[in-house]
């Protein structure tokens, strides 16, 4: 009702534009003062009524773009196991606790997967391998995922077979080195850790309070004044590198 009354009067005042121009001005200036008053009187319609429908028109455009976008991110989101995002989640967790893993014995290491898809390796489990850095004596590791979400990493190094032959002449004109250069802490966190806990807790349900490691790995205590062995502990790093 407003727009009406509002073009109305705009009707008005044109028509009494052109009856005063009508009546009071002659020749070539009344065309000219007729077609600038239709003129002026065009504009002024057009940005009164036009342009706020043609903003409403792209305002509701923007809208319903932002709404649908909303829509479609709820959808994926709500549809995040159909899309495959859960195996990118779950593999980002699983590079998490390999990164851990690895920076316990080197705080500066980084590390690539050397597989393809470790999202399927990370979901079904087994064993893959990645590249590493900031490691030093090794380049590689075997990463192993098994059914109970455990993780475990065999680190390795991986050379060119020329740069290999180098390193055994090399080998052969300096003194021999101890076998199993590895460091007691990845040694421990990888193999030792799962053994020695499972035999302390055995031994502490039983009374023991002590247990002695001896140099070749094997695990023994005393009772009644005799040496009792109870486990050896696989690939026991060389004394020297204690």
């Amino acid at each position: 009702m407003k727009k009406k009354k509002t073009l109305w009067n705009g009707v008005s005042v044109l028509i009494i534009a052109l009856l005063v121009i009508t009546a009071f001005v002659r020749g070539n200036a009344q065309f000219v003062l007729t077609v600038l008053a239709f003129a002026t009187w065009s504009v002024w319609a057009i940005v009164k009524f036009l342009k706020p429908y043609v903003e409403t028109k792209l305002e509701a455009q923007e809208a319903r773009r932002i709404r649908d976008y909303y829509e479609a991110e709820e959808a994926r989101i709500a549809n995040v196991t159909e899309t495959g995002d859960t195996g990118i989640v779950l593999l980002r967790h699983v590079n998490h606790r390999i990164t851990s893993h690895l920076r316990t014995a080197y705080p500066d290491a980084t590390w690539e997967w050397c597989v393809e898809n470790p999202e399927t390796l990370v979901a079904k489990g087994g064993t893959g391998r990645i590249k590493v850095y900031g490691v030093a004596d090794f380049s590689h590791a075997d990463v192993t995922v098994n059914t109970n979400a455990e993780i475990s990493c065999e680190m390795l190094k991986i050379v060119p077979m020329g740069e290999a032959r180098s390193e055994d002449s090399l080998e052969e004109e300096t003194e021999p080195v101890p076998q199993n250069p590895i460091n007691p802490q990845v040694w421990y966190e990888q193999k030792g850790r799962v053994v020695l806990e499972n035999i302390i807790s055995d031994l502490n349900s039983r009374g023991h309070s002590s247990l002695s490691i001896t140099e070749t790995g094997e695990v023994v205590i005393n009772q009644d004044e005799k040496v009792i062995k109870q486990a050896t502990l696989e690939a026991m790093p060389d004394k020297v590198y204690w």
